[in-house]
């Protein structure tokens, strides 16, 4: 395991004890992930195909926090910030941070899996141990999946996380 993925999967695991142990992360920490994982994915090397796959990410991140919004606000009868009660910041930082890293494709796989695999994990835990913590530590989870999906990238199948070609034949047979 080169130094680069090593550091990178350092910081994404600072993240989880972080936001698993105060529900909070040093903002610090994003913009030096975000960095990591530019350069794990290509670099400077591929920046043309790296700059599209991060608009693509942004935009579907966009769309997907515009939809809660209106979701919050119907619900609510007025506009609401979703970063003072649903989403905490560091969780919307930390999807836009991946975005430079996961082609759209990934992005969206990751996105909606972690999303499930959350889900049925607190639903678990609550039943468990009867806690009624409403705060669910999003972008530590996510962050603890991506070291995962990455590790299995690296080790394993090789899936490459940075284009959609893996994924493609599996959409064939769907669509």
């Amino acid at each position: 395991m080169d130094l680069l993925l090593t550091f990178t999967l350092l910081v994404m695991l600072f993240i989880f004890i972080q936001d698993i142990k105060y529900r909070a992360v040093y903002w610090w920490l994003f913009p030096l992930l975000f960095i990591l994982l530019a350069l794990l994915g290509g670099g400077l090397h591929q920046l043309s195909e790296t700059t599209e796959k991060f608009i693509s990410n942004l935009a579907f991140l966009t769309l997907q926090l515009f939809l809660l919004m209106i979701y919050f606000a119907i619900r609510h009868k007025k506009i609401i910030n979703i970063t003072k009660a649903y989403l905490g910041l560091g969780d919307i930082l930390f999807l836009l941070v991946i975005g430079i890293y996961l082609s759209f494709l990934n992005f969206v796989l990751f996105y909606v899996a972690s999303l499930m695999l959350i889900i049925i994990f607190e639903l678990i835990k609550s039943k468990l141990l009867s806690s009624r913590n409403k705060k669910i530590p999003l972008a530590g989870y996510q962050s603890l999946f991506l070291c995962a999906y990455i590790l299995v990238d690296q080790f394993t199948v090789r899936l490459n996380l940075t284009n959609d070609l893996w994924l493609l034949p599996f959409l064939n047979n769907i669509v």
